[in-house]
């Protein structure tokens, strides 16, 4: 009894000091994984310049990144280089994934500089004060074709213009939030260019009229059906 007792107390103290060797050394994970987070971090910048084309992707690898440093910063050696071999994967992915959506992003990217430049020149001209009121032009959902309803505003928006030929207008599109920021930029203009190529055909110069789509930025209303318009910006 005495020889297995002492057995017994030989194998806890054992164990004992093998826990303690384990936590001194890091407990689970070993030694600090230096070199993995180094590369992980290098990964993970570099991925920055993605981020426009890729950003759920660059945010995925931020994240796991800083779950990284968390894990190392608890002295969990192991489970920080499991996640810093996670962000630098997909710190790799995000920078293939921007690649593949380079020509998609460039042209969202291309389209809003534009928008910025219109919306910055937007109040350029003196405004036009006058009594008629130039009311938007509503479109279905989906859609850039022109109702019963929206040609006799426009018929009404053209006999104005034809009495004041030192008035040019721009026509700017708006879209619900449905859609993707390419799509409603795209419809936008499409609403735009309809307003645009009516007023022509109704006698008022095209050197006169503008177009812009500020796709779904601009709402004026929580109903979409009132964001599906085409407004009227008339200065002289």
């Amino acid at each position: 009894m005495m020889t297995t007792h002492a057995t017994r107390l030989g194998r806890v103290v054992a164990a004992a000091a093998l826990a303690l060797a384990f936590a001194i050394t890091g407990g689970c994970g070993g030694k600090p994984p230096v070199d993995a987070m180094e590369s992980a971090r290098l990964a993970v910048d570099g991925a920055l310049d993605a981020e426009p084309c890729a950003p759920a992707e660059v945010g995925a690898a931020r994240n796991l990144m800083a779950q990284a440093e968390a894990a190392l910063a608890d002295r969990d050696y192991a489970r920080a280089r499991q996640l810093a071999d996670a962000a630098r994967l997909q710190a790799d992915r995000a920078r293939q994934v921007a690649i593949e959506n380079a020509e998609d992003c460039n042209r969202v990217r291309d389209i809003t500089e534009s928008i910025v430049e219109v919306r910055e020149d937007r109040n350029a001209g003196e405004p036009v004060v006058t009594n008629y009121e130039f009311s938007p032009i509503y479109f279905g959902f989906d859609s850039a074709t022109l109702d019963d309803a929206a040609r006799r505003t426009l018929n009404a928006h053209a006999e104005q213009l034809a009495r004041n030929p030192s008035w040019r207008t721009q026509i700017e599109g708006h879209c619900d939030a449905v859609g993707s920021t390419e799509y409603n930029l795209a419809l936008g203009e499409q609403r735009a260019r309809a307003v645009r190529d009516y007023l022509t055909r109704m006698g008022v110069s095209a050197d006169r009229l503008s177009v812009v789509s500020y796709g779904a930025e601009m709402p004026v209303s929580t109903e979409y059906s009132r964001n599906r318009r085409a407004e009227f910006r008339v200065r002289r």
